[in-house]
């Protein structure tokens, strides 16, 4: 729970880790077909195929200019999950035209007046009543006790080994309970991984088959530490279980 305050809860880190994204080839290749494909939607530009519009988009991405507008849009995204409001908040990037501007601009002198300057992408559709959604609102509300949790929790493992009749024993059972509880843990991630692959939605330009790989780059920027991070406790309790066990005064004699 403390990692999704810290890490995903939070404005500032949830708007950098959605800018991260785009270092993902499957992100950007999305984000640039979708943004491509709304503006030729938006404008019906004529003088540009749509191939070429997305690869000038794709190098527009890994602009300073375009960075900004789309953390711009996670934040204020965020804001919309986060409060009361409507029951599905869109992910919008504004100002995409001036964003894409200068790179256009550098590939197609002359284009760049065929597109609206203050023209607005719509990236992703999100309902307020999705699981996942409200989970993260639930970890919002308890923000104010992530820390206090914390530290009673280790406080009641330490007291337990420290008070227990045989500090060995007391030892592999809590790195055990670790090792085993990660893994459970980590197995109910990869399954959400799964449902939200299952269940991402095709935008305006793309098809399903085109989204489903850039959840994966997505899922990397907000879970993939946290799955790291249950990967290594799984590991080192159940490591530490196994030591302590088999070098346990029982088995040695």
């Amino acid at each position: 729970m403390l990692y999704v305050q810290t890490e995903v809860v939070d404005r500032d880190s949830f708007s950098d880790r959605a800018v991260d994204t785009l270092d993902d080839r499957e992100v950007r290749d999305v984000v640039a077909r979708e943004v491509a494909g709304q503006l030729l939607g938006a404008t019906g530009l004529l003088d540009v195929t749509a191939p070429e519009l997305e690869a000038t988009v794709d190098r527009a991405i890994r602009s300073p200019s375009f960075q900004r507008a789309f953390r711009l849009a996670a934040a204020e995204t965020h804001d919309a999950l986060f409060s009361p409001g409507e029951d599905t908040v869109f992910f919008d990037v504004p100002n995409v035209g001036r964003a894409i501007a200068p790179t256009l601009e550098s590939v197609a002198p002359g284009l760049v007046d065929s597109i609206p300057l203050q023209t607005e992408t719509r990236l992703l559709e999100i309902e307020r009543r999705n699981p996942g959604v409200r989970a993260l609102r639930v970890a919002d509300d308890l923000a104010p006790l992530g820390i206090g949790l914390l530290a009673i929790g280790l406080a009641l493992l330490a007291a337990g080994w420290a008070l227990a009749p045989d500090r060995r024993t007391a030892l592999t059972r809590t790195a055990l309970a670790l090792g085993v509880g990660s893994a459970l843990f980590l197995a109910v991630l990869l399954i959400v991984k799964q449902a939200v692959e299952a269940n991402a939605q095709a935008g305006y330009a793309l098809t399903q088959g085109d989204v489903s790989p850039a959840v994966e780059g997505v899922w990397n920027a907000y879970a993939g530490d946290l799955v790291t991070w249950a990967l290594v406790c799984a590991v080192l309790g159940l490591g530490l279980a196994l030591v302590s066990w088999r070098w346990s005064p029982t088995r040695l004699r």
